[in-house]
Parts: C-alpha cells; structure tokens; sequence
C-alpha cells in the first residue's frame, strides 16, 4: 500500500504501551478534496464520540453536572464538578482532529491509513497514541474503569 499523497510513510514499531500499529506500516494520509472522505470520517468519528460521551454522563455518578455538545464540527465536553473542558474539533485545512485537554494540553491527531487499506486511526505523531487510546487513559484516571472510548466508538479500533 503507498501513501494516497506526497506525504512520506510514517514507521512505527512496537511498543509495550501501545498496542495500536505494533509491528506494522501506517501511512499518513491526505483525504482526496473532492470525495469528501476525510468529511465522513471525521464527522463519524465525532459523532460517534458525542454519543459515548453522553453515555457515560448518563451512566455515571460523578458525571452529573457534565455535559457534552457537537456543533459546527467541534465537541465541547464540560465535566462539571470533577473540573476541567475538553475541546476536541476537526481541523479541515489540516484535515486532522485537534484536542485541548485539561490534563495533557493540546495534540493533533492525523489519520494514519493501516497497512494493507481496511482501517484507520487518529494518531498524535509526538506519542504514537490514538485519540480514542488518549481519552481511555484520561478518562480511566477519574472513573477508576475503562470508559470503552477505543472498544466502542468509530475509528476507536476496538473489535
């Protein structure tokens, strides 16, 4: 599989910590303007998102005064009492995913194309985490269990 643009081909190896793209080839990858792609995938995967958001506000205790809203391609997530605003919006000239975290700061997802073309993932270049593996992880930390963001939201990964 080559890159579908002149981007050059990003190389990951395993790491122990992520088990996204182990021993694979993923490339970066430039959504054709005319097909509209990266519009479908990206406004899937906030959707997606804003529903397990939701989910969990409704699910959970700690959550009650919290509060998610997907406008205009951008998803604010409120947390109420347990404090803190994640911003997570696509970035179209880009055609990334940026998020704004109150405990990591802010990242830029690409959407990296997995070998072989059946799948794909937002990827924060600097850390080799997915965007759906990052919000499991800050989440995990204040509900003391897996929130299932990779497991059950589109691109996440999960089977």
């Amino acid at each position: 599989m080559r890159a579908l643009s002149s981007r050059l081909p990003v190389h990951h190896t395993a790491n122990s910590s992520i088990k996204l793209l182990q021993q694979t080839t993923a490339y970066c990858v430039q959504f054709p303007r005319a097909k509209g792609s990266y519009s479908r995938v990206v406004d899937e995967t906030l959707e997606s998102l804003n529903e397990k958001f939701d989910e969990l506000f409704e699910d959970l205790e700690i959550f009650k005064t919290a509060d998610a809203t997907l406008a205009d391609g951008v998803l604010n997530i409120k947390l109420g009492e347990t404090g803190g605003i994640y911003v997570i919006n696509k970035q179209s000239p880009n055609q990334q995913i940026w998020l704004s975290s109150p405990t990591s700061g802010p990242a830029r997802f690409d959407w990296i194309l997995e070998e072989g073309g059946d799948g794909g993932r937002w990827l924060y270049n600097h850390t080799g985490e997915t965007l759906h593996q990052l919000l499991d992880r800050e989440f995990e930390d204040i509900i003391k269990s897996d929130p299932g963001f990779v497991r059950d939201c589109y691109m996440g990964g999960g089977e």
